[in-house]
């Protein structure tokens, strides 16, 4: 039996340094995008801190941690909307900071865990 799954693509106006701004147009194009019947939502590299920061200085204040604030309102947001999404964010790690992508889903338990 075949089975299709529809996924969406997201491009959004990414602001560098806006998290907040970033995350709350994220999260109204990946409700619109269900809306029109996606299971997997799709956004650009960094697009929670935008990009492109001039130094690992200027990034360091925007990196949150797997998990953390963002990966949690993405799994609320996942559940509400039965989707899954996929974006990039700066990840926080002790001393160390990465450029991350994240997939979150209806179905990834109560927190974002990292393999």
């Amino acid at each position: 039996m075949t089975q299709t799954i529809r996924i969406a693509a997201a491009q959004i106006d990414v602001k560098l340094a806006d998290r907040e701004g970033n995350q709350a147009r994220m999260l109204a194009k990946l409700e619109s995008a269900a809306e029109q019947g996606a299971a997997l939502v799709v956004f650009p590299e960094c697009a929670l801190p935008g990009y492109c920061f001039e130094s690992l200085a200027e990034a360091r204040p925007h990196a949150e941690t797997v998990p953390g604030p963002a990966t949690n309102a993405f799994i609320a947001a996942c559940r509400k909307l039965n989707v899954h999404a996929v974006f990039g964010m700066l990840e926080a790690d002790g001393p160390r900071m990465f450029n991350t992508c994240v997939l979150v889903g209806a179905d990834a338990g109560t927190r974002a865990r990292k393999w």
